[in-house]
């Protein structure tokens, strides 16, 4: 668990780095990863946490990426970079994640938005959507606490989720124990189970996560097949 003061510490290095990649902000370029050992052959892009987490108040103390970043200063540049472009020059941003999609290497099984940070605003939402739309062979998925511009592009598109999301874009609504979550569209959620026990334990209508990507999506479980997971990480 982070403290308050870790987290300060945190955030006050974001903003240096922030103010340096602003000041050469034509020469940054998006940081696209292709994979890890949990999430197998995935390309996927992340943003700075806390920064692009609008509704981090409980999960802050707990975050993954938190971690990540404190760890490996490569990792945070990575993020505050990607975090900078997105804001900065948005158009730029993601022309340059349509363009590595456009050519895509063999083997690489799909796209995962914000393995760190969440949905910024809902032009961004919008955009990913339309990506989705742009590339219908490649499987994108995203985990969000950002449940308003989700619920926003549904709403103006039809709906349902089903008439509004293409079937190739999962969202799963991420959900902090202690949160309320507004989801009238029937997402799948996943949520973490505290070590602790001081939060409601596996429900009869979720699966554990396997911890590895690949696994659900060639077996069509999990959040590929939009279903309601649990992890026990914190």
């Amino acid at each position: 668990m982070y403290t308050e003061k870790t987290i300060a510490k945190f955030i006050a290095l974001g903003k240096k780095l922030i103010k340096a990649f602003l000041a050469i902000l034509a020469s940054v370029h998006v940081i696209i990863s292709r994979g890890n050992r949990k999430i197998g052959r995935f390309m996927n892009v992340s943003l700075a946490p806390i920064f692009s987490c609008k509704n981090c108040s409980g999960c802050k103390h707990f975050c993954y990426d938190l971690k990540a970043c404190l760890r490996y200063p490569l990792t945070m540049q990575a993020r505050i970079k990607n975090y900078v472009l997105a804001v900065h020059d948005r158009d730029r941003y993601f022309g340059e994640i349509i363009a590595r999609l456009a050519r895509k290497r063999r083997g690489l099984m799909g796209f995962r938005w914000h393995v760190g940070g969440d949905i910024l605003d809902y032009d961004y939402f919008c955009r990913m959507v339309e990506i989705a739309k742009m590339f219908p062979n490649i499987d994108f998925w995203t985990y969000t606490k950002i449940y308003f511009f989700v619920n926003k592009y549904v709403a103006e598109h039809g709906g349902s989720k089903a008439a509004a999301i293409p079937k190739n874009l999962h969202v799963m609504f991420s959900v902090w124990y202690g949160m309320a979550i507004v989801n009238p569209y029937g997402f799948a959620t996943f949520r973490c189970i505290l070590k602790d026990g001081s939060c409601e334990k596996k429900r009869p209508d979720e699966m554990y996560c396997p911890g590895n990507c690949e696994r659900c999506f060639k077996e069509k479980t999990g959040c590929i097949g939009e279903k309601n997971c649990c992890v026990n990480e914190h």
